[in-house]
């Protein structure tokens, strides 16, 4: 996928690069794992903002300029689960903003290295800016692929099955390694799905041999596509799309993966691309995702010119 034109390198078909990435301000240092709503007539991205070990959020209306970010949710280490937040989805739901979000505890004073346990919180608020959170978690690990960690809950009301449905990450503390599906009725009770996880890493595909994780699961013309991160190792990520009829069942990847990867050698996504988020805007797919050059990640956009993505041919 190389390509003279600097805004190609590293996309598949007509996806392209924002030219002034990334669309998040260096001075707020490092922001990740972006979810995005609509809200009356702007976007509102909420994002993980590391400096803070905090969930806040930004406002605008072309997906490129933001406002100043808002904490909405900061660590509560009275409730011993964590000392960290972050990696959340929020949706509106019958006038509620629901937010499930990561809440992480370090061994180790609270250094972020490779040991720890992470669960699965619930929060709600009545205009998405001041939440109220329940002290205990709503999803623990339990062992087995899952280890000590569940992280990047991303959920979907489903209206036909009155159900809240997650697509959530499990496994390696630094990085989760596979995903699985649970539901609920309320938001905070989960039933497991008795077969997880629903996807796993693709020894076949260099780009995701190693990790599959933190998906946005998108229903879609009688689909649901999961854009999801591959890894070919611990330092080498892509953005990746595969497809369900069911949103758990029979996978299919597209044969154009991966569809977003790094971009030239300097540049701010370089060396990983992450947790992608992808919103229709205006003729156009938006696609929002965290790039890492070194030890550095910061938001970014890709386009996509047309109203398909690209899946309608799918191979």
């Amino acid at each position: 996928m190389i390509s003279k034109d600097k805004t190609k390198i590293g996309c598949y078909g007509n996806w392209r690069r924002y030219q002034n990435n990334p669309v998040l301000k260096d001075d707020w240092g490092e922001t990740f794992d972006v979810t995005v709503l609509r809200v009356n007539e702007k976007l509102r991205m909420y994002l993980s903002w590391r400096s803070t070990n905090s969930i806040a959020f930004v406002e605008g209306v072309d997906g490129i300029h933001w406002s100043e970010p808002t904490i909405v949710l900061t660590p509560d280490f009275t409730t011993g689960w964590e000392e960290d937040v972050n990696r959340q989805i929020v949706i509106e739901k019958d006038g509620k903003y629901h937010m499930w979000y990561t809440g992480m505890k370090f061994l180790g004073a609270g250094e972020r290295i490779n040991s720890g346990r992470s669960c699965i919180g619930y929060a709600v608020s009545d205009d998405g800016i001041h939440f109220e959170r329940r002290k205990e978690p709503v999803m623990e690990p339990e062992g087995g692929w899952e280890k000590t960690n569940l992280m990047c809950p991303h959920v979907i009301w489903d209206e036909e099955m009155q159900k809240f449905r997650m697509w959530y990450s499990a496994g390696g503390f630094w990085e989760p390694d596979q995903i699985g599906y649970a539901q609920s009725d309320d938001g905070i009770h989960w039933e497991r799905h008795p077969d997880n996880p629903i996807f796993r890493p693709h020894p076949g595909h260099f780009w995701e041999r190693e990790i599959v994780s933190a998906c946005q699961v998108l229903p879609m013309d009688g689909w649901y596509y999961m854009f999801y991160i591959g890894f070919e190792d611990m330092y080498k990520a892509t953005i990746n799309v595969a497809r369900s009829k069911d949103g758990i069942t029979g996978w299919e990847r597209f044969g154009g993966n991966p569809i977003i990867s790094g971009g030239a050698a300097g540049e701010w996504d370089a060396e990983a691309v992450y947790k992608p988020w992808v919103e229709y805007l205006d003729g156009q797919w938006l696609l929002w995702a965290n790039g890492r050059r070194a030890a550095i990640e910061q938001v970014g956009l890709y386009i996509y010119d047309g109203d398909d993505m690209g899946l309608k041919d799918w191979k």
